[in-house]
């Protein structure tokens, strides 16, 4: 019996397709009682939501073709993978993000053998995906993933007790393992992303049949988009001034990369800094560096990535900020503990910052404030310094 993979708009049908060559069942009927056929039901879903989207079936699960072949004969001894061809031996291809999730699942293993290893590769390729997690596992309910979680992955699912979503907690996860502030309060329930966090997460499963349309993966909506829409032009950035708060315009004058265009400027940019040129990083560095002098902050840098057709995590913002600081493209300006803005301008000056707006600006003519900073210690010499006078608005 073979798989084949779904190439059109009957995504979902085939996709229920799929799950009963694998299983000789509907999925809403499948028997989940035992562990053994609740792993076999999620492999078979997982299986069928990557056969949906077209493109190779191991590429999509998040596996090596030997991995696949490997997991196909253990548990579906009967199925083969119609043009798949395992004899080239595909290696997994997996961006920064996928295998830092990956790393941070196999860390939290609660099970032994193969299944558990490759579940936590197809959970980590499948959460870059643009929905609720479960629905990107095929699976048909979230509680579902819990279970999935909880059997495969005990440690780590124990640490979400508020009831996280999944997607959201791993990324908090990997960035508290980094040491890293994910979160801009203290206090979940003071956050205004409290419902992204923490809201509903029912659905309908991706493989119920009225549901006829495949949704496009992240990765071809980021192909399909285009470098284009990153590099085009952008509107003068506005923000509210000092003065009274009056609105005042930041010069957004494009970046000096040596007469080359921007993303060729960029992977020189990083070569020079000692850095990878990967494609994630030429990326998030074209849509940094190519407005000039601008202060960020992860969430910024999150939302314009996705707002530019190149969905990325906002661990994965974090830890490309920080690789950029470290290697000395970024200066990062710490506030209050809990928040940080990162400033493409790395010599040392000082900033207002603007409580209420959230906003961090250049102080003008900075130069005659610095001058008259005082001395060093004696024996001791200035290594930089951080000015930051904090403003809020008047009362009217």
């Amino acid at each position: 019996m073979n798989i084949a993979r779904g190439t059109d708009a009957s995504g979902a049908s085939h996709g229920i397709g799929t799950y009963r060559q694998l299983t000789s069942c509907h999925p809403a009927d499948a028997d989940t009682s035992s562990d053994s056929d609740f792993d076999r039901h999620v492999l078979a879903s997982i299986l069928a939501a990557a056969a949906m989207e077209g493109g190779r079936i191991s590429d999509k699960a998040g596996l090596s073709s030997d991995e696949l072949a490997a997991l196909l004969e253990q548990h579906f001894p009967s199925i083969r993978i119609n043009d798949e061809e395992p004899l080239l031996h595909f290696k997994r291809d997996e961006s920064e993000e996928v295998a830092m999730l990956r790393d941070l699942l196999l860390a939290q293993r609660s099970t032994e053998g193969d299944t558990g290893r490759w579940l936590a590769a197809m959970i980590a390729r499948r959460a870059i995906e643009p929905n609720h997690l479960w629905e990107d596992l095929g699976l048909r309910d979230r509680g579902e993933l819990s279970r999935l979680l909880s059997r495969h992955f005990a440690p780590l699912a124990a640490r979400n007790i508020n009831n996280m979503r999944w997607k959201r907690f791993f990324y908090r996860a990997l960035c508290e393992d980094d040491g890293l502030v994910m979160c801009t309060t203290p206090v979940c329930t003071q956050c205004n992303d409290f419902n992204l966090c923490f809201g509903d997460e029912s659905g309908e499963s991706r493989m119920a049949e009225r549901r006829r349309d495949a949704l496009l993966p992240a990765a071809a909506l980021a192909e399909a988009r285009g470098m284009d829409r990153l590099l085009a032009s952008r509107p003068v950035d506005n923000r509210a001034g000092p003065a009274g708060f009056d609105e005042i315009q930041v010069d957004a004058a494009e970046a000096d990369f040596g007469g080359l265009g921007p993303e060729a400027g960029c992977e020189d940019l990083l070569l020079k800094a000692g850095l990878r040129p990967t494609r994630q990083r030429v990326i998030l560095s074209e849509l940094l560096f190519a407005k000039g002098t601008r202060h960020v902050t992860a969430e910024m840098l999150f939302t314009e990535a996705c707002d530019a057709g190149f969905p990325v995590s906002q661990s994965t913002a974090y830890n490309t900020l920080n690789q950029f600081m470290q290697a000395g493209l970024l200066r990062r300006i710490a506030l209050d503990g809990l928040r940080s803005f990162f400033d493409t301008n790395t010599t040392p000056h000082p900033h207002y910052y603007l409580h209420g707006e959230d906003i961090l600006l250049d102080i003008p003519e900075a130069d005659l404030l610095l001058a008259n900073a005082p001395e060093a210690l004696p024996g001791h010499e200035v290594s930089r310094i951080d000015l930051i006078i904090h403003l809020r608005r008047k009362p009217s």
